[in-house]
């Protein structure tokens, strides 16, 4: 984006000062910024403004999302803390002008983004939260106008339930007798704890004690305090018998210290042997995180409480239990109504009289 009739000289202090003439009208003024791209950006808007008194005309520029985020970045961003969610944006809708941007696009990128990776519901309105800033930012510059910016669903999208995949036991023992170590390991370990794969994959062998294995959740999210917490669950007989064995191993080696890690593994690598073995045995969408489903879903089966199944998956609020509930529940009234359904042998109708 560069301007058509005023031209840029850099002065020495590295000020970029507006040329030429508009509307017969000559022109030198400071951009008072040492900036390329803002400063072209300013001489476009100097001439849009001049065409637009002599004209009546109400034109406003449509910039690329790209030079958005440029802008965005450099006045209001002041930490790396998102970094990562304005470069995915970035990378995602290069190419976008700001104003082409509608609610088809949106939907597409939470998808591929998020939905198919079964990412939490959070982190998609982080980054919808991002990109609302980057569009509010380029409204309150002068950028484009907020008549030109398509209306977006941000409410509708930021509420997209996550789907939670759920499989069999007699399944979950075909993926762990499928799966080659050391990651047939981790998902042991995944599987009777209900650990998240970031919690496990940073077990160290100190955290096993008498209460079972110290696992820790951490709770608050943007703009709130961060908490750490941790709660522990108890071994099973599946589980002791592969941490003994793993502990039998790395004695034998020397330097063995009880804070090295458990496993040895990352979390890349957990991810696609996953996938590996869930193509294998015909198992669509299904991650890490949902083993940690699973494990909830396991608990709600066998009746266990809903205190304890929260405190096993530490969950600061029921709510976040009664999922697994209410996915149990919506199991048992499908197979009612099949039950229902079915047709019932002929018989002999036997009329059971109220006064008998």
């Amino acid at each position: 984006m560069k301007p058509k009739y005023l031209k840029l000289v850099k002065h020495t202090n590295g000020v970029y000062y507006l040329q030429g003439k508009l509307l017969g009208k000559s022109i030198r003024e400071s951009t008072r910024t040492r900036d390329y791209h803002e400063a072209c950006l300013m001489a476009v808007h100097r001439e849009l403004d001049a065409l637009r008194l002599a004209t009546g005309a109400n034109d406003y520029l449509n910039p690329l999302f790209s030079e958005c985020v440029r802008h965005y970045e450099k006045h209001v961003r002041y930490s790396r803390k998102n970094q990562g969610i304005v470069d995915r944006l970035n990378q995602w809708f290069d190419g976008y002008a700001i104003a082409d941007i509608d609610q088809e696009d949106i939907n597409a990128f939470v998808v591929e983004n998020f939905t198919r990776r079964g990412l939490a519901k959070s982190t998609i309105e982080r980054n919808l939260n991002t990109f609302q800033a980057i569009r509010n930012h380029a409204v309150r510059n002068k950028m484009v106008v907020q008549d030109r910016l398509p209306f977006i669903n941000y409410e509708r999208v930021s509420k997209h339930e996550h789907r939670m995949t759920i499989v069999d036991k007699s399944v979950r023992d075909q993926i762990i007798s499928t799966t080659d170590n050391p990651v047939r390991d981790v998902l042991v370990f995944l599987w009777y704890t209900g650990s998240r794969i970031g919690c496990a994959l940073n077990r160290s062998w100190s955290d096993r004690c008498d209460n079972g294995i110290r696992l820790y959740t951490v709770k608050g999210g943007r703009n709130k305090l961060r908490q750490r917490r941790e709660y522990y669950v108890p071994e099973v007989p599946e589980l002791t018998a592969m941490l003994n064995r793993r502990l039998m191993e790395a004695r034998k080696s020397s330097g063995f210290q009880v804070t090295d890690k458990i496993f040895n593994v990352s979390d890349t690598t957990v991810r696609e042997e996953l996938a590996r073995v869930c193509e294998s045995l015909s198992i669509k969408d299904f991650l890490p995180h949902d083993i940690r489903h699973c494990f909830g879903t396991y608990l709600a089966q066998d009746k266990v409480g809903i205190e304890v199944i929260a405190d096993l998956m530490g969950h600061d609020s029921l709510e976040s239990t009664r999922k697994y509930i209410n996915h149990v529940r919506d199991d048992l009234a499908r197979q009612m109504r099949g039950a229902l359904s079915k047709p019932v042998n002929a018989g002999v109708v036997v009329a059971i009289s109220s006064s008998a």
